[in-house]
């Protein structure tokens, strides 16, 4: 009798709370449950509104925003386009926010990325350009020699675009204060080897340590360690690949090129990249006179056609953003799911 009043009173307590915790948890889920008064999201108003409709309002919302991830996909010619995170809206982090908001508060959307299949992208090839998406164009700025017209290409960039300066190791090392002055106008730095040899003519081992010399140097230099690499003289061959995977380089190559070391006219050039020249694309020139010409036009272009310049590390592993027209969204399923009576 006695173990049997112990256990009782044992177990009273649990069993009351137990019964406590499922009503409060049954609260999220009944049509009775509602989100606090004055509550908005994103500016539309909720509150007091039902946690199931409003639940059937952010799925339909949640598909009609749905962004998948971006495969990536091998040319013909052994060239890849770089896969890219997909976003969504998450719904269960939308709607605690929402149920713990106070009165009058305004709640932002929860969005959640959706990493792409990895055994979709093939390692084993260079990227010559990103997935579209995100209304911009890649711009390649190979630095080995020129050091004299750079400002005037980092004038022409500034308050219109960023860019990709893939330097040399060598040069680096000569012109510190210029990669810092690169990095300080808010441009990203990458690798382009450490010597000015042909690294289709090195060893597997001399490539190697060319491109952890040249990494190392970049990282020293700029306290950022460089996670991206094309070629010196453009040179693609499964050894320098090898060689850049091994060093926790991805090679990137353009989809356009400039061609202005050959001293073509700023005409030449925009003729040259132009055809090729969507969202996406990557657009390769270097430090020569006629460049930032050139670049000026270009710029304009872009601005013509809706794009911006971008750094390509930015281009490669930045998601979608999310829509800006959310309160109209919102809007126009709220009306849906007023006619339809839920789903």
């Amino acid at each position: 009798m006695f173990n049997r009043r112990l256990i009782i009173w044992v177990m009273l307590p649990l069993a009351i709370a137990l019964l406590v915790f499922a009503a409060g948890d049954g609260n999220l889920h009944n049509h009775e449950a509602s989100i606090a008064r004055g509550v908005t999201l994103e500016g539309y108003p909720l509150g007091e509104r039902d946690l199931d409709e409003v639940s059937t309002l952010l799925r339909r919302l949640e598909r009609a925003t749905l962004r998948p991830p971006e495969t990536g996909s091998v040319y013909a010619d052994s060239y890849a386009v770089a896969a890219r995170s997909g976003l969504r809206l998450n719904l269960t982090e939308t709607m605690r926010r929402l149920t713990v908001a106070p009165e009058h508060a305004d709640v932002d959307i929860s969005y959640e990325l959706i990493p792409p299949d990895p055994e979709e992208s093939d390692a084993s090839t260079p990227v010559r350009g990103t997935s579209p998406g995100l209304d911009a164009v890649g711009l390649m700025i190979n630095v080995a020699w020129g050091d004299e017209h750079l400002d005037r290409l980092l004038e022409t960039l500034r308050g219109r675009g960023t860019a990709t300066f893939f330097l040399l190791g060598i040069w680096a090392e000569k012109h510190p204060d210029r990669v810092r002055q690169i990095i300080q106008e808010g441009h990203e730095i990458a690798a382009h080897g450490h010597l000015d040899r042909h690294p289709g003519e090195m060893s597997a081992r001399e490539l190697h340590n060319d491109l952890v010399q040249c990494a190392r140097v970049l990282a020293e230099v700029s306290g950022r360690r460089p996670g991206l690499y094309t070629p010196h003289y453009a040179e693609i061959n499964p050894a320098i690949l090898a060689s850049a995977r091994r060093a926790n380089l991805q090679t990137l190559l353009p989809t356009a090129d400039t061609a202005d070391w050959m001293h073509n006219s700023p005409a030449t050039m925009l003729n040259r990249v132009l055809p090729h020249t969507e969202d996406g694309a990557l657009v390769l020139m270097h430090p020569t006179k006629a460049t930032a010409d050139f670049l000026r036009d270009y710029l304009s272009h872009l601005d013509d056609a809706g794009l911006r310049a971008s750094g390509c590390e930015e281009l490669l592993h930045r998601p979608p953003s999310p829509p800006e027209d959310m309160g109209e969204l919102l809007i126009e399923f709220d009306s849906i799911h007023d006619k339809e009576g839920g789903e």
